[in-house]
């Protein structure tokens, strides 16, 4: 798609500290980026790694944008709240859950 002159935003993703270095891999500094924490952060200890992964994308690319596919807990993304512009797009499970807990579509 890149080729035929369409912008693309790369979804990235890591495991722990091991994985950082080819997962950041020829990333360009100050671009946008998407992530998603679907599936990613339901147990302590996923939401730990991907924790110090975040804060590893952030520091190393010197992100100001980051687009956010799933859940964006406080305990996960406060500390990075007004440092990076965070777009938040909820999964599909996120909505359906907050309409039958409120009864509003998200």
């Amino acid at each position: 798609m890149q080729s035929q002159g369409l912008h693309v935003i790369p979804n990235v993703r890591w495991s722990d500290r091991r994985s950082f270095d080819y997962c950041f891999d020829g990333l360009e500094s100050g671009e946008i980026y998407c992530i998603s924490t679907h599936g990613c952060i339901k147990r302590k200890v996923d939401r730990h790694y991907f924790k110090q992964g975040l804060e590893e994308f952030i520091k190393r690319l010197e992100l100001k944008i980051i687009l956010v596919h799933g859940a964006m807990p406080e305990e996960v993304f406060g500390e990075y709240l007004g440092k990076v512009e965070f777009f938040h797009y909820p999964s599909y499970t996120s909505r359906v859950f907050a309409e039958v807990a409120y009864g509003d579509r998200v």
